[in-house]
């Protein structure tokens, strides 16, 4: 009899997290990005519905990360996410995050656009 193995990694895609911060008003320079998160994560949806139509633009993103372990900045509503799974690249938008066991949970927003 023949056994397949079977491989399921628990964050099978690559996550980063992005800051964009403005300068001053009447300061001449441009604005700083600052990456809070890069490494891995796993990007899932809930399969909600909106009206009559299933919601896709809605993500979740799970970081390895326990919310107390966090150095420096924590991700916060605004910043941008970027998620590969395989060969494709979805930018995001944090709405939302929560502590969760043992990890962060990140409510992202996908903008629409996919890099294939």
């Amino acid at each position: 009899m023949r056994r397949d193995r079977i491989i399921n990694q628990r964050y099978p895609h690559h996550v980063k997290v992005v800051r964009v911060t403005c300068p001053g008003w009447g300061e001449e320079t441009e604005p700083t990005e600052t990456v809070l998160y890069e490494g891995e994560g796993r990007c899932y949806t809930n399969g909600g519905v909106e009206g009559k139509q299933v919601d896709i633009t809605h993500r979740y993103i799970s970081i390895p990360v326990r919310f107390d372990e966090w150095k420096g900045a924590k991700p916060s509503s605004g910043d941008t996410v970027e998620v590969r799974i395989g060969a494709i690249t979805e930018t995001m938008e944090v709405k939302d995050f929560e502590p969760d066991n043992n990890r962060t949970v990140l409510y992202c927003k996908r903008n629409g656009n996919l890099d294939l």
